[in-house]
């Protein structure tokens, strides 16, 4: 996230990467894609996995 708001703000000036952070939008991630809210939250899927008896199991995807 910090490499994309550099290359969006064009600088590495503190001021400049804290506005570029609130205009992410669907940057691809490891855990799936990143959008950044107004506050600089990002915004991504939770993936919940039940775990039993040693076993996982993907149950869904909640998307904010």
């Amino acid at each position: 996230m910090l490499r994309d708001a550099i290359t969006r703000a064009g600088s590495a000036e503190p001021e400049k990467i804290r506005g570029a952070l609130a205009t992410i939008k669907d940057l691809p991630g490891a855990s799936g894609s990143i959008t950044v809210d107004a506050h600089r939250n990002p915004a991504r899927p939770a993936y919940i996995v039940a775990c039993r008896e040693g076993r996982s199991r993907f149950l869904e995807t909640v998307r904010p």
